[in-house]
């Protein structure tokens, strides 16, 4: 079973508001959950 992006950062529990540090970027992450991730939380992740 897929979840799409969207689904994912809200199953990760990101929240308006919320730091979200990501770590270990590379070529290969996922660019659409990156997306859905600083929309859902209203910021860019921090390194």
């Amino acid at each position: 079973m897929s979840v799409d992006s969207a689904g994912m950062a809200a199953r990760l529990g990101i929240k308006p508001g919320m730091v979200v540090q990501e770590l270990g970027w590379s070529e290969d992450a996922d660019e659409d959950l990156r997306d859905s991730i600083i929309e859902a939380s209203g910021s860019e992740m921090v390194d």
